[in-house]
């Protein structure tokens, strides 16, 4: 990598906190039933806390920087950006989620904006890094250029565009499509490579690694299975043909199972809190196909 990269640049969040405050939001918006479950979730909790790492390994771009983050949702990763960028634009479609993130999170270098990834309403070169984290995975491959594009536009001379997305080959088999119904495509690291390339003449790639029983706990969240992957789900296809009704309901049951935990053990997060930090994750070129998520630094 060109810039001089630390793995821990600043770490003024709590990380319970944080995840605290993102149970709340999806409490207040009716997309889990019970906040104090949802909170003493393992694998929900290192979930959110591998999202942080990604906006805390970024902050060693931004500093001094102008930055665009393109779907923001409810401003965390905003939040942790701007302790060290000049100022920040945290941009979503939500209005709902952009008003949680306003109450919780605006500061004198942080502006809340309502837009759609694929119509940027500024200027070219606006800004000098622009982020979009966990969104791609949301965008329809017809859109892809649009959304690309929008940000390259946006992006200074020698500006930075920085992604990030669930890592294919952890979650999937082979020909599988995505299991989370929101999620229209989901990218190994050389498919991620493939796409970029047709946009920016430089891309890099990182994986984001853990410590091994956080990465073990990971894979028994998503629970990857020939029998699921080949059977269950092309199975629920050909019904969702026949029976679309009833395949409806079961998509609503299976969009609620993926928000709402199952643990009610109340004192399993509050225990391995004090296991993890920022350094029990990180980033690395190695091993990208084990990887927890994917990030690439891209350069006009």
């Amino acid at each position: 990598m060109d810039e001089d990269i630390t793995q821990t640049t600043n770490t003024n969040f709590d990380l319970i906190d944080q995840f605290y405050i993102l149970a709340d939001y999806l409490k207040q918006r009716g997309l889990i039933k019970d906040a104090g479950v949802y909170k003493n979730d393992v694998s929900t909790f290192l979930l959110h806390v591998s999202h942080l790492k990604s906006y805390e390994f970024v902050q060693s771009f931004c500093k001094g920087k102008s930055v665009l983050d393109v779907g923001c949702n409810i401003g965390y990763g905003a939040n942790i950006l701007s302790q060290v960028s000049k100022e920040v634009i945290a941009i979503d479609f939500d209005s709902k989620a952009l008003d949680f993130a306003r109450d919780r999170f605006a500061t004198h270098n942080i502006k809340f904006q309502h837009s759609e990834a694929q119509t940027l309403p500024y200027p070219d070169g606006s800004f000098d890094i622009v982020t979009s984290f966990q969104v791609i995975e949301h965008i329809k491959q017809s859109d892809i250029p649009l959304y690309i594009n929008e940000i390259k536009r946006v992006l200074t001379g020698n500006g930075i565009a920085i992604l990030t997305t669930p890592n294919r080959k952890l979650r999937l088999n082979p020909f599988e499509k995505p299991w989370n119904p929101e999620h229209f495509t989901e990218y190994s690291a050389k498919g991620l490579r493939k796409k970029l390339t047709k946009f920016f003449t430089r891309v890099e790639i990182l994986g984001l690694r853990a410590e091994k029983w956080i990465e073990d706990v990971e894979r028994d969240r998503i629970h990857k299975s020939f029998f699921k992957s080949y059977v269950v789900r092309p199975t629920k296809c050909i019904l969702r043909l026949i029976l679309p009704s009833l395949m409806n309901r079961l998509k609503a049951q299976n969009l609620a199972s993926i928000s709402e935990p199952s643990s009610t053990n109340a004192d399993k997060v509050l225990k391995i809190e004090k296991k993890v930090s920022m350094t029990s994750f990180r980033f690395e070129s190695d091993s990208l196909d084990r990887s927890l998520c994917l990030l690439t630094i891209c350069r006009k």
